[in-house]
């Protein structure tokens, strides 16, 4: 008495769910890829948010005048320390510094950001930080 066969799978069967896999592969990397690059365009823009109000509880509290350009180092204290801001010592999500910073003027997105970023986001994204 011979024992039952098992069925295996075909050569081709294991190629057509090998290109199957790829072609997933292939569809799914980009979309999680601009998704990262939108989450990064938020991170900053959140960022820059929490920059300008620490520009501005600087210059009310210092007295500053309109013009004066704070460096990273004097807003710091005014930035909470478990913010990305404070954390990065003044840094967006891609290693660019912001600033300069100006009493009385938005902080502004850094050009290198915003050129990485184009792509994913448009320019009215950045319109009160450009």
């Amino acid at each position: 008495m011979s024992a039952p066969r098992r069925r295996a799978f075909t050569l081709i069967e294991i190629i057509v769910i090998l290109l199957i896999v790829a072609l997933m592969i292939v569809v799914i990397i980009p979309v999680f890829i601009i998704h990262h690059r939108k989450a990064q365009s938020q991170h900053v823009l959140h960022d820059l948010k929490t920059l300008d109000a620490a520009l501005h509880r600087y210059a009310l509290e210092t007295e500053k005048q309109p013009g004066f350009n704070p460096t990273f180092q004097d807003l710091k204290k005014y930035l909470d320390p478990s913010t990305d801001a404070y954390r990065t010592n003044g840094k967006d999500a891609f290693g660019h510094p912001y600033g300069p910073f100006t009493v009385d003027s938005q902080p502004k997105v850094p050009a290198k950001t915003a050129e990485d970023l184009s792509g994913i986001v448009d320019d009215e994204f950045w319109s009160t930080y450009r």
